[in-house]
């Protein structure tokens, strides 16, 4: 006992503070901001008083490192929101981690490098949040259309945003959601504050974010105890578990919802790829395609623009063979965030 507490513990507490400092100075872990809980807009943000910058690192060694800034309205963005449009026209981007895009610097982002190609007459602001889910966007494009009065909605979606939209689905209780009864009724199921994790001090160690986010322990064991005959994801989901009639009532109650309520306001609906089908050369019978035809259709059905960035990413890739993400982390690159603001910058200006 008495080697426990004079040697072992003093030992291990050593160790620690060592692995810390490494972590912080040498290979630097990845730092995320602190989100927090806005109860006037039932939005969640980041606080830029707790973070106001930081950097993300990818790989073991801390191979790839972006940069990242938190501004006045508590998004991930390099500049400052103003209410004000001055004259000018604003395009609103929303999404989940993909529009938030940690996975690049922080001025290379979609929304702007898009800024930069539509010229002086118009501001582009994004709005993303890791996790969220197609619901949690139109609740997040009424609380931006109330503040910033956009006159362009460009709502970014990603394969597992369909069932996470679903009130048995959803990740986290501060984001959107939407209950389906028997009757096929749907009702929004309005976003509450979580109750803060008395463990919260751990996110600000170095040395649990290097094993959380650039060694992604959790990704590990998981795969670790996954059974032989487990179905592999596609595009972060599992087809076989997915209730296609509630993601199809739930996609249109969305879509019709952007129609009803913002109708002075031009909306497009941005689907991404599945890259992996992409990259291994099977789009063409790819297991999460259904999706995507589910979006395009819907927006058809209400009369909104849909942009399939499928479509974009295969003829890129047949012809230049680079991929949209780092080999570290599957989300967009900046090889892929110019690529779209390219894209949108010529499909807006036709």
């Amino acid at each position: 006992m008495k080697n426990v507490l004079f040697v072992t513990i003093p030992t291990l507490f050593i160790l620690v503070l060592i692995l810390e400092g490494f972590f912080r100075f040498v290979i630097p872990a990845s730092k995320f901001p602190q989100r927090y809980f806005d109860k006037e807009t039932n939005i969640l943000r980041y606080n830029k008083e707790l973070d106001a910058q930081g950097l993300i690192t990818l790989g073991k060694f801390s191979q790839e490192k972006f940069n990242w800034t938190i501004n006045n309205y508590g998004w991930n963005s390099s500049i400052d929101y103003q209410q004000d449009k001055e004259q000018r026209k604003r395009i609103a981007i929303i999404g989940d981690s993909y529009i938030e895009a940690f996975q690049v610097n922080n001025e290379e982002h979609l929304s702007r490098t898009l800024d930069q190609l539509m010229g002086d007459s118009i501001q582009v602001y994004s709005f993303g949040m890791s996790g969220s889910p197609l619901s949690q966007y139109l609740h997040v494009a009424r609380y931006v259309q109330q503040t910033f009065q956009p006159d362009l909605f460009v709502v970014s979606v990603v394969h597992n945003d369909f069932d996470e939209s679903l009130q048995d689905k959803v990740l986290h209780s501060f984001y959107m959601s939407l209950k389906i009864d028997e009757d096929q009724q749907i009702q929004e199921v309005s976003p509450t504050e979580e109750s803060a994790s008395k463990l919260g001090f751990l996110k600000r160690s170095a040395l649990l974010n290097y094993l959380l986010h650039n060694l992604k322990i959790r990704e590990s064991f998981r795969d670790y105890f996954k059974s032989d005959n487990e179905q592999v994801a596609n595009a972060n989901i599992y087809v076989d578990q997915l209730d296609t009639n509630k993601i199809l009532l739930a996609t249109d109650y969305v879509v019709k919802k952007f129609k009803e309520e913002f109708p002075n306001t031009r909306v497009i609906f941005m689907m991404d790829a599945s890259r992996g089908d992409i990259y291994n050369g099977e789009l063409s019978t790819s297991s999460v395609a259904f999706l995507e035809d589910f979006l395009k259709n819907i927006c058809q059905k209400h009369g909104i623009e849909y942009i399939a960035l499928s479509d974009l990413f295969q003829e890129n890739y047949n012809q230049k063979e680079k991929r949209f993400n780092s080999q570290y982390d599957y989300h967009w690159n900046k090889y892929a965030h110019d690529l779209i603001a390219n894209y949108l910058s010529s499909y807006l200006s036709n």
